[in-house]
């Protein structure tokens, strides 16, 4: 559902493998984050609970966010990450929102 700006916004919440809390952050912020935004997105967090080895970061898009968000996936760029950080995590949960107010 698109916000008023007609920015989509979504929920990502991340479980990485025990002891690779800060190693999956450091391959985020080196290679995710900064691909994430030469594709238009906004990305808002993220965020780490240590005890539960959780990652949670919140992305935007000014548009068709499932759209943007195949693209990336299926660009060369994102297919040349190496090491794909995503082979540090047991599980990805992800939800569009929907702002309030």
């Amino acid at each position: 559902m698109l916000s008023s700006s007609g920015r989509q916004y979504q929920l990502r919440l991340y479980t990485v493998r025990e002891g690779e809390l800060d190693e999956f952050v450091a391959e985020w912020a080196a290679q995710v984050l900064p691909l994430r935004r030469e594709f238009g997105f906004e990305v808002l967090g993220p965020w780490v609970h240590d005890e539960e080895s959780l990652f949670v970061w919140i992305l935007s898009y000014g548009g068709d966010f499932e759209a943007a968000d195949a693209a990336y996936y299926e660009s060369d760029e994102r297919r040349g990450l190496t090491p794909d950080p995503a082979r540090r995590l047991t599980e990805s949960q992800h939800w569009l929102l929907r702002p309030v107010g």
